[in-house]
């Protein structure tokens, strides 16, 4: 019995998609930043828990969401201290122009997070 590759054409082209993957791939790689696509951004574009912007302390992102018209509408989103918030609670929190207030609470060490649109 004599075998032979019958799709010549389609395995070349197989081959020629296959090292452009890899191309990409180690082009992504090379010059491609990870962290940028894992890490959260508040409403101003600062990055949440960056030290070179300041906001190491705030790694958490928090996002206020409305109904409009029976849908989910994300309004604001601010760096903070901790996940557990409930809105308008007292939070540490990075000030951007989404939290405009510093207001401290009872014991002086935490600042209220009040938003534009709240």
């Amino acid at each position: 019995m004599d075998r032979k590759f019958t799709d010549i054409p389609w395995c070349v082209v197989f081959c020629f998609f296959g090292m452009c993957e890899l191309i990409i791939c180690f082009y992504a790689i090379g010059n491609g930043n990870v962290e940028r696509i894992l890490t959260a951004f508040d409403s101003d574009g600062n990055p949440c828990g960056s030290p070179d912007q300041g906001t190491e302390n705030y790694p958490f992102l928090y996002i206020d969401a409305d109904y409009v018209d029976g849908q989910v509408v994300m309004t604001t989103s601010v760096c903070v201290s901790t996940c557990d918030v409930l809105a308008y609670d007292f939070v540490d929190c990075y000030l951007s122009s989404d939290a405009t207030t510093s207001t401290s609470n009872e014991e002086g060490d935490l600042r209220v997070l009040q938003t534009i649109n709240g």
